[in-house]
């Protein structure tokens, strides 16, 4: 005789109560459960099914596929990264131990993608135009993963400026280079869904060391819902339409066009990263117009938690059961009004004393806040940072001069443009309308007159994320 006892556990290995379901070569089988989880299991058995329910509503029910093979049970190939399986037999009785890794997160990849075939016709009963995202004939893609995009202009992170000019350098953005996918976050309200890229050279491993992470922080998605975006005019609730997976998530993950000489409103962050010349895993977390955008992302101790979940899925993704139990270098970045969820998250006195805040993330970068947010968000950061010798580091990139770059640059900012390091922790930058107009009619041979604030508002989170890569300490 076989009895299966059964435990549900996290990735690190903490019991997590279940109920479960457990299926014999297609006949249900009693699960008892008088003082542990167990099963007898027929020796003439072959196929073993395990449904596994956790109770607490903050893991995902899954299922587990084990075989019987020469009276010994074990894992089929697919889910032994999820199931450890230890036996031994007492008085002719075998007594097999299965451990079940549940998990906070999973792969909701394939029900993202469907939603980007079902942008809405009309916004406020216009016609609504997204030319841009499907001019190339690659959108949507056949599953949640980036087309690549040959010849794009990234930022020179070496020489970033020639006088008045940005200075740029074209590359193929090739997007098998990256693993994308998106993974839905159980017993949360916001953010139901967080976009992942993963660097294919970011090798996962037995010994692999923790994992470098960067957290975006998209803008503020209720400031659109006037617009038609979001909410309501035939879309589903968040997070299951074509806007929270399009605008939020994929627009930022991939290029739909060349974001200097076509269109700047797509991120590339994956792209940018890897032009960047460094492994970096991104992590955009889904907002949703709501009082409190990112939820669970403005607190400390759930940001580590819900990476530390991604990270252990990926490995198993990998194959790997046993992933780092710890976090790498971690950043977080912001975009507009983005940037202030990014500093409340900061200053948030629950989180300044917490490990995640002082010791996991260790970079900053703010793409183009808000003029009338600049110089608080700032001094957020520089809060948290400290003076620039704790290793902490702060970049702000933005289109005008402002009393924050002075305190960045410890004196006063000089003329625009302009993009200078101090010191390896602190980095001010300033782009302006001027200079990318100058950079975009240069670049093509052609003037730009209607080149105004919202491309250069844009293209500063489009292109300057590969500067802020570059020049990291990752």
């Amino acid at each position: 005789m076989i009895v299966l006892v059964l435990a549900g556990r996290s990735w690190d290995g903490v019991v997590v109560p279940c109920d479960f379901a457990v299926t014999v070569d297609g006949t249900d089988l009693e699960v008892s459960t008088l003082l542990v989880d167990a099963v007898e299991v027929p020796e003439t058995a072959s196929s073993i099914r395990i449904l596994a329910t956790p109770t607490s509503g903050t893991f995902w029910e899954d299922e587990f596929d084990l075989v019987l093979i020469a009276d010994e049970i074990a894992a089929t190939v697919a889910h032994q990264a999820k199931v450890a399986v230890t036996a031994e037999t007492v008085a002719g009785l075998t007594i097999v131990r299965a451990d079940l890794t549940v998990s906070r997160v999973r792969d909701a990849s394939a029900k993202a993608r469907e939603q980007l075939t079902r942008n809405p016709a009309k916004r406020l009963g216009k016609p609504d135009s997204l030319g841009e995202i499907a001019s190339r004939g690659d959108f949507p893609p056949d599953y949640w993963a980036l087309p690549d995009r040959p010849g794009t202009r990234f930022i020179d992170a070496a020489r970033p400026l020639a006088g008045n000019l940005v200075n740029t350098t074209v590359a193929d953005a090739i997007g098998t280079d990256v693993e994308c996918l998106v993974f839905e976050v159980a017993g949360v309200k916001v953010p139901r869904l967080i976009a992942v890229s993963w660097p294919a050279s970011l090798l996962r491993e037995d010994k692999s060391n923790p994992t470098p992470f960067l957290v975006y922080y998209h803008p503020g998605t209720g400031q659109n819902v006037g617009a038609g975006f979001y909410v309501g005019g035939g879309l589903d609730p968040y997070p299951w339409n074509f806007d929270f997976c399009y605008f939020v998530m994929f627009a930022y993950q991939w290029y739909a066009l060349d974001p200097l000489t076509e269109s700047p409103y797509s991120k590339g962050i994956p792209f940018q990263i890897a032009a960047g010349g460094k492994n970096v895993v991104s992590v955009i977390p889904c907002n949703a117009p709501v009082g409190n955008e990112f939820g669970s992302f403005g607190d400390a101790a759930s940001i580590e938690a819900v990476l530390l979940e991604i990270q252990a899925a990926m490995f198993r993704r990998a194959g790997v059961a046993t992933p780092p139990s710890t976090l790498g270098r971690t950043a977080a970045s912001a975009f507009s009004s983005g940037n202030n969820f990014l500093a409340a998250m900061l200053s948030a006195p629950k989180n300044r004393a917490h490990h995640f805040i002082t010791d996991v993330l260790q970079e900053v970068y703010f793409f183009d806040p808000p003029g009338n947010l600049v110089d608080d968000v700032t001094a957020a950061a520089l809060g948290w940072s400290g003076a620039p010798d704790t290793g902490r580091r702060v970049a702000l990139y933005a289109n005008a001069v402002h009393n924050a770059h002075a305190k960045l640059l410890g004196r006063a900012a000089p003329a625009a443009p302009f993009i200078e390091s101090p010191s390896s922790a602190r980095t001010a930058a300033v782009t302006s309308i001027d200079t990318w107009r100058a950079t975009v009619d240069s670049v093509t041979g052609t003037k730009h007159p209607s080149w105004g604030f919202d491309e250069t508002h844009q293209v500063i989170s489009a292109m300057m994320l590969t500067h802020a890569i570059a020049t990291s300490g990752f």
